[in-house]
């Protein structure tokens, strides 16, 4: 009985660790300097759409919020309505596409955006 409780309780689902008020704020400041930037609302980004400028921009925000915001995969996840591996893909496909100009001119200008909450 004992080895039943064990084994229902490793299934059970993640619990996310809250966000603190500054990632909070970071989250949002973020999805408004998005749209700012690319015309794209939270209900767009958040949406299940897939065309590549969207992929593009979640790309951008996973890894502003995991290198800035050091917010957790799986609240990230939650963040952008997506899995918590699709945010690891993105995390490691940042690297490799900041070397494409049109991504790293993105990027930047959605970092500094948020990092200096630049209008």
């Amino acid at each position: 009985m004992e080895e039943n409780k064990k084994l229902h309780h490793r299934w059970e689902p993640l619990k996310s660790r809250p966000l603190s008020q500054e990632q909070k704020n970071l989250v949002e400041v973020l999805f408004e300097k998005v749209e700012d930037i690319t015309g794209y609302d939270k209900k767009i980004i958040v949406s299940k759409k897939r065309n590549s400028e969207l992929v593009t921009i979640r790309m951008i925000m996973g890894s502003i919020l995991r290198n800035e915001a050091h917010l957790t995969f799986h609240n990230i996840g939650l963040t952008l309505i997506r899995n918590h591996s699709t945010i690891v893909y993105y995390v490691k496909q940042h690297n490799e596409s900041l070397v494409y100009p049109e991504y790293n001119r993105l990027y930047f200008n959605i970092l500094d955006r948020v990092v200096h909450k630049i209008k």
